[in-house]
């Protein structure tokens, strides 16, 4: 229903001009001794277990060596224990077949049924596998994507908390900061110090501009959250201090998401309680691409000294491209109303990056 919405709201924004994690198993604290694999694409990777981030299983697999499989990818899990019945083959083709009784770093031990241990090198071993051990099945359905999304990426969490340039009510994860540079601003930096909130510098020209953010779960999928940035300006002898406050409601997760509200303008002398409206998304397309779109309906009283209950609508579409460390987008906005003025979209193209 998320994804329908979804979009709805782009087919309408390109018109004015989750998929969920199935029953995916994290590792325990796990040292050393030998896994399973099962991925969603019907891959099964066996060996020893070498170590786990944030992101990656790394297994020294029996077949092909050393493997990372990615976590959002992982079907199933399998850690073999003590009392676990396997059977072994090895490398000169003998199978054997016994309980587990302890695993070290370089060998496992078995006990036969004779209650006798057997020692197996890993390097001796060209493929094993556990007692009644299947892939559980998934139901397919032609509505989801060929690709599950893990809801709890903290990749997707630092590229996906914000549109083109408009924010939505997510925040990076702890401790993980964002870099991005774009054709607007030199760079800015995001950093989360503690959930939920989250900090911001960026370079406008030679300025700063000093920036706080936070979001909250609501109910559901419907998350609450205020977005603020402050420019510092040093102007004739004196501190010019101007920015926007920017709350706002977003609907779905951080891979399909919708967002509405309102930019308040201000400076240290003046509060416009006429805002901007912003209505932004974000639409997962596969496991690198999205669409994002940013609109706004800027009041003219901005422009105009006279007052004129009209607004100027500007609306975009892009792609973003997302990769393991870094994002990509790249997308145009269109002025309606300056059209005869302007005759070509504006491009709008950045690049970010998670650390």
């Amino acid at each position: 229903m998320i994804r329908s919405w979804i979009l709805t709201a782009f087919l309408l924004c390109a018109a004015c001009g989750i998929a969920q994690e199935d029953d995916y198993v994290s590792s325990a604290r796990i040292d050393t001794g030998l896994v399973i694999i099962y991925t969603e694409d019907g891959n099964k990777f066996s060996g020893k277990y070498i170590k786990a981030d944030e992101q990656y299983y790394t297994i020294e697999d029996v077949s092909v060596g050393e493997v990372r499989v990615k976590k959002h990818q992982v079907q199933k899990f399998v850690m073999l224990r003590s009392g676990d019945e396997i059977e072994v083959t090895l490398v000169n083709g003998n199978i054997i077949k016994g309980t587990v009784d302890i695993q070290y770093s370089d060998k496992i031990v078995l006990r036969s049924k004779s209650s006798e241990k057997i020692e197996i090198p890993y390097s001796k071993i060209v493929q094993f596998r556990k007692k009644g051990d299947v892939p559980k099945e998934k139901p397919k359905s032609p509505k989801k994507l060929e690709e599950e999304f893990d809801p709890d990426d903290r990749v997707a969490y630092a590229f996906n908390q914000r549109h083109f340039l408009s924010h939505n009510a997510f925040i990076p994860k702890k401790r993980t900061g964002v870099g991005r540079t774009s054709m607007f601003v030199l760079y800015h930096f995001d950093y989360t110090v503690l959930e939920p909130l989250s900090l911001r510098l960026t370079t406008l020209g030679f300025y700063p501009v000093l920036g706080l953010k936070s979001g909250f779960n609501i109910t559901g999928d419907l998350r609450i959250g205020i977005n603020t940035d402050v420019l510092i300006l040093p102007l004739y002898g004196q501190l010019i201090l101007g920015g926007y406050l920017h709350p706002m409601l977003t609907y779905g997760d951080i891979h399909n998401n919708i967002t509405a509200g309102s930019l308040f303008l201000f400076t240290n002398e003046f509060f416009y309680q006429n805002p901007i409206l912003a209505f932004a998304g974000n639409l997962r397309l596969s496991s690198t691409l999205s669409l994002v779109s940013d609109n706004f309906l800027v009041p003219y009283e901005l422009f105009y000294s006279s007052k004129v209950s009209a607004y100027l609508g500007i609306y975009s579409l892009g792609i973003r491209f997302t990769g393991d460390r870094a994002s990509y987008d790249g997308g145009l906005f269109v002025i309606p109303q300056l059209w005869q003025e302007l005759r070509i979209p504006i491009p709008l193209i950045s690049y970010s990056t998670v650390f």
